[in-house]
């Protein structure tokens, strides 16, 4: 595995989101290792399980580059950082597909798990009601555990990390690598092993199993700015609290991590509306009405503001 310097490339990548675990389980680059990285790479037996998984994946699509945080930024490098950080919302958004590890909490559990192939299976029932005598064959009936997007994506250990969120929306689609099995996310349709055509979030799903606005919002973004612009609000404010309740390693990190959808929105807003460090500045009578939902287990110095991210009127 060598690094590849960008230098104007063109080419289709993949990107990886996953858990970092515990301090020191991760494969990093660092300065004292760059230039070694750079000429010799990183052989396949020292990498991750994770990065492995994610590497055979990426090969088994044809696709023959991959970004990996870790092994992409230099770690423990202020400017690297400073410069990576502002354009990685970009990375995400121009990746050919984005592996999700969705089920690891750490680099050495792997995307793969051994599954049993029954429980995958949809459950389809044929039976003729006794009441329905005109019916001359006998009806299907197909049962949906409404709680599976809910159970093998938005509950799962990478989903409570902050900085997925915006990996997630803005990538232009997503292969979650769940426990029980694969999901999928893209523009057009949300899809598992068990629905691979599409999982289908209606009346008969709780708005729990939905994957809150993550695929509505990055699929018509240009469409609700122009004819529901009060919409992208609402959205941004559901994506807040979403965001809000996720996990930050670093507070410094609260609105960076975020930045890449805001930026987005404000590209498709041009001059209509301006930022303002996790506000609209047009809808600031109302969005600044936010409250602290205060969790069982935590102190009041993890859910409240820091003020030297940004003033004291800001969820951040």
């Amino acid at each position: 595995l060598h690094l590849r310097l960008n230098n104007g490339f063109k080419g289709s990548y993949m990107t990886l989101s996953h858990c970092w675990g515990v301090s020191g389980e991760i494969l990093k680059l660092t300065m004292d290792t760059y230039e070694d990285r750079l000429k010799n790479g990183f052989s396949y037996a020292e990498l991750p399980k994770t990065f492995q998984d994610a590497i055979r994946l990426s090969r088994f699509l044809h696709i023959d580059y991959i970004w990996i945080d870790s092994l992409c930024i230099i770690q423990g490098s202020k400017e690297d950082w400073m410069r990576e950080s502002i354009t990685m919302a970009d990375v995400y958004r121009h990746s050919k597909c984005n592996i999700a590890a969705t089920a690891s909490s750490g680099p050495m559990e792997g995307c793969f798990y051994s599954r049993d192939p029954i429980l995958i299976s949809s459950l389809e029932i044929s039976f003729r009601r006794n009441d329905d005598e005109s019916s001359s064959s006998p009806e299907k009936f197909l049962f949906l555990d409404n709680s599976i997007w809910n159970r093998n994506v938005e509950q799962a250990p990478l989903n409570q990390r902050a900085w997925v969120m915006q990996e997630r929306i803005l990538s232009p689609r997503q292969i979650h690598c769940g426990r029980e099995q694969l999901s999928w996310e893209c523009y057009q349709a949300t899809a598992c092993e068990t629905f691979p055509f599409s999982l289908d979030f209606g009346e008969d799903l709780s708005m729990e199993s939905q994957p809150l606005t993550v695929n509505g919002t990055r699929a018509t973004l240009e469409e609700r700015i122009k004819h529901l612009k009060f919409k992208i609000y609402q959205d941004w404010m559901n994506i807040v609290t979403q965001y809000s309740s996720c996990a930050l390693s670093y507070r410094s990190d609260k609105l960076v991590a975020i930045f890449g959808i805001a930026s987005r929105i404000q590209d498709a807003l041009k001059d209509l509306d301006e930022y303002v460090v996790g506000l609209w500045r047009s809808q600031l009578p109302w969005q600044l009405l936010w409250e602290v939902k205060w969790k069982k287990g935590h102190s009041s110095d993890d859910m409240a503001p820091s003020y030297d991210i940004g003033p004291s009127w800001s969820w951040a």
